[in-house]
């Protein structure tokens, strides 16, 4: 098994789907065939899907279930934070999928 190197991910482009958090699922879920693979996700689309750049430049990975994984690449890229997360529908925030369920406003700043 080859390890997985999320330092290459490159800068995926979405289809424009609805400007939300359900879009911004449908078009990386649905349309764009990116599920479960590293990407990152430009300023513009961030914007447009959250009305913020919340992932920054980290790269990140939308399972099948909806769980985004956070890698944010530290030490010139040996060591790495990542984070896991779920969209809160109805309060329209990510949540930590840890036992918390903990609010997080600013995924980047892991």
């Amino acid at each position: 098994m080859q390890p997985i190197n999320f330092r290459k991910a490159k800068i995926a482009k979405l289809y424009p789907a609805t400007p939300d958090a359900r879009g911004f699922f449908e078009s990386v879920l649905g349309f764009s065939g990116l599920a479960d693979q590293y990407i990152r996700v430009s300023a513009a689309d961030q914007k447009r899907y959250f009305g913020r750049a919340l992932f920054g430049k980290c790269a990140l990975k939308v399972s099948e279930t909806g769980v985004v994984r956070i890698i944010k690449t530290k030490a010139f890229g040996r060591d790495f934070d990542s984070l896991e997360m779920f969209w809160d529908g109805l309060k329209g925030c990510f949540r930590s999928t840890f036992g918390d369920n903990a609010e997080i406003s600013t995924p980047s700043n892991i």
